[in-house]
């Protein structure tokens, strides 16, 4: 009963060796993986491409002289330029310490840029590198948007729809020239 199997029944049989099994695992690893990352979520949008899916084409706030730059188009009268005048210096007094501290900072960042190359153990992480710019930056962005507010309250209905298309304009051109 027990018959030794002849040649022809040992070729028939399929053989899968080591090479071919592992061939298998990396084909059905790579599928798997292709189908995971389809599944995982997109990357969060930047702040400038929130700020436009928001509606807000704009951009970011620009300090009050944007609006005094724009004196002409804006047809701003004498009572307005001088409270934006005000204003403005009043801006940069404010912003001042805070653009110190952003500088102070990244200059203590390229430092410690500098200095991780030539000694930095790879679990060193840019929060060594000393206090948080991103605090300082929204420090900044918020006395902008505070005085900017300021600002449009000494703004007619018109102006400040075209001081929105001025700043709508800016930034569809710094988008083209970036390529976005």
């Amino acid at each position: 009963m027990n018959e030794p199997a002849s040649d022809n029944q040992r070729r028939s049989r399929p053989v899968f060796g080591t090479g071919t099994l592992s061939a298998l695992v990396i084909i059905a690893f790579l599928f798997g993986f292709r189908a995971l990352q389809s599944r995982q979520a997109p990357a969060p949008p930047d702040a400038s491409t929130a700020r436009i899916a928001a509606g807000q084409e704009e951009g970011p706030t620009p300090d009050v002289s944007y609006i005094l730059g724009h004196r002409a188009p804006l047809s701003l009268n004498d009572s307005q330029v001088q409270r934006l005048r005000k204003l403005s210096e009043d801006e940069r007094s404010e912003l001042a310490p805070i653009q110190k501290e952003i500088d102070a900072v990244t200059k203590d960042f390229e430092k410690w840029l500098s200095e991780r190359s030539e000694k930095a153990s790879p679990g060193q992480s840019i929060g060594e590198a000393g206090p948080d710019l991103g605090a300082a930056q929204r420090r900044a962005a918020a006395v902008r948007e505070r005085y900017w507010d300021r600002a449009m309250e000494v703004l007619s209905g018109a102006q400040k729809d075209k001081v929105s298309a001025l700043r709508r304009a800016d930034m569809q051109k710094t988008l083209d020239r970036l390529g976005g």
